[in-house]
């Protein structure tokens, strides 16, 4: 990627990383259609049915809670998931164990030594940037410009620093399923979508591959160590000062309606970046 760049451009988030109903994410992504479209329930078995779950002792969590997840275990996330609609497009064709089991998926992903023992999921090296040929990180800073409608998204709370052009593909995110977990009621599934009203340079390059996921797309960064001329920020900081500002996406039907109600209950711990 070259030096700062004017955009009308798109872009990946940290709990995050294409277009669909969005258009193509090339150099600068328009605001969507109306937002909240449609959504289905996802199959209950989710990608390769319950086999994919045998021999998983899940992560204990009250056990109420353990019907919301995929295989009862919240690291795994959603046991449903949108299949049409906003967020239905986002996921078109994720495979979130990526053809694995979900013990071998935890055992090559996931680190119970971490986070002082409560564990935590193996992210990628140099802020989950891709690398070219000779081992250097492809990232640079961008400016991303207001007064264009441009919209960016991400999974995940607003303490961390990654984001994405709205409508990247979730696969192409290369982030872990638990991202798709909620954990406020208002952002069903942890979605967030933002429109820039501010000028803002941010860190941009491709996604490395991740969580059995291709990665690949662009993802922002509100700061990072590879384009240290942009002072620290996270995404509540553009948040708070005006930088981006939330759009909210509401259901169009009950049938909507119900899948974010049965994506509220909260366990485990939110694991975005």
């Amino acid at each position: 990627m070259g030096p700062s760049v004017s955009s009308a451009a798109p872009a990946v988030e940290d709990g995050a990383r294409r277009a669909g109903a969005f258009g193509q994410v090339g150099s600068g992504v328009p605001a969507p259609g109306p937002v909240g479209l449609p959504v289905q329930r996802g199959d209950e078995d989710g990608d390769h049915g319950p086999r994919a779950c045998k021999g998983l002792v899940p992560y204990p969590i009250p056990e109420e809670f353990r019907p919301y997840y995929y295989c009862g275990d919240w690291r795994l996330g959603p046991k449903r998931l949108p299949t049409r609609g906003l967020l239905g497009n986002i996921l078109e064709g994720y495979d979130r164990l990526g053809g694995l089991t979900a013990v071998e998926f935890l055992n090559r992903w996931w680190d119970p030594s971490l986070d002082s023992g409560e564990g935590d999921w193996k992210y990628p090296n140099d802020d989950g940037f891709e690398h070219d040929s000779m081992g250097g990180v492809l990232a640079a800073p961008l400016l991303l410009q207001a007064g264009q409608n441009l919209m960016v998204d991400r999974f995940g709370n607003e303490s961390g620093r990654f984001f994405s052009p709205a409508g990247t593909k979730y696969g192409q995110r290369a982030i872990p399923p638990s991202s798709l977990n909620t954990i406020d009621p208002r952002y069903p599934y942890d979605y967030n979508l933002y429109r820039v009203a501010k000028d803002v340079t941010v860190c941009a390059g491709p996604a490395a591959p991740a969580f059995e996921q291709p990665g690949g797309a662009i993802q922002y960064v509100a700061s990072s160590r590879f384009c240290p001329s942009i002072p620290f920020a996270t995404v509540a900081t553009l948040v708070n000062n005006g930088t981006l500002v939330r759009v909210k996406t509401t259901p169009v039907d009950e049938d909507e309606a119900q899948m974010e109600r049965e994506s509220a209950p909260v366990a485990g711990k939110a694991t975005s970046r």
